[in-house]
């Protein structure tokens, strides 16, 4: 399925070089509303950003596809359970409240209900970013520690102006630690972007 998405995109930027007009780029920037399911962690949504370009590649009058990259920061808290399964790693002074930092790669298809409003489904792939490697070291574990998600929403267009809801569940366990605890993400997204 990675090895899909990714052909799909290399094939949708071919096709975007051959027929520059109908393709558009653009900046979003936005909120994450998530949280991370497992007993270790509270079950409440709390607050983070995203922020990133994107390019829209019109396929036929009702269809585009539109691949994004963002950096997005997931937050959560730990649950009193964290303390029981993992209690050689709790310290409260650093496992309280936690930051996740992703390079977020979505991968959306949208269903133009005319010019104005669009329906989007896809996927996205998430690689946890660790701040003592840089880009290259980080995408050499991508495939091992990454999150792959699958989305939908709604998008509004107003002149180059565009407002966007998703709602993204995230499909693989991201505990890397062990067995004992399923963490899997969940985030609603509202973002605002300008297109080019």
């Amino acid at each position: 399925m990675k090895k899909f998405l990714l052909m799909l995109f290399i094939a949708s930027s071919a096709t975007t070089v051959t027929n520059a007009q109908f393709l558009k780029l653009g900046v979003k920037a936005g909120a994450n509303v998530s949280k991370l399911t497992g007993s270790s962690f509270q079950d409440k949504f709390e607050y983070g950003y995203h922020a990133g370009g994107m390019m829209q590649v019109k396929i036929s009058k009702k269809l585009s596809i539109q691949p994004e990259v963002l950096m997005s920061q997931i937050n959560t808290s730990v649950d009193s359970n964290f303390k029981s399964l993992y209690t050689s790693l709790y310290n409260p002074a650093y496992v309280k409240n936690i930051k996740l930092k992703y390079l977020t790669i979505p991968l959306v298809l949208n269903y133009h209900l005319g010019k104005m409003v669009k329906l989007q489904g896809g996927a996205q792939y998430a690689v946890l970013m660790d701040n003592n490697k840089n880009l290259l070291q980080n995408g050499q574990t991508a495939f091992k520690n990454g999150d792959f998600s699958v989305l939908g929403g709604i998008e509004f267009d107003i002149w180059k102006f565009m407002i966007s809801g998703r709602y993204l569940v995230g499909l693989n366990n991201i505990n890397d630690i062990d067995n004992k605890d399923k963490w899997k993400n969940q985030t609603a997204q509202i973002s605002v972007g300008f297109r080019l």
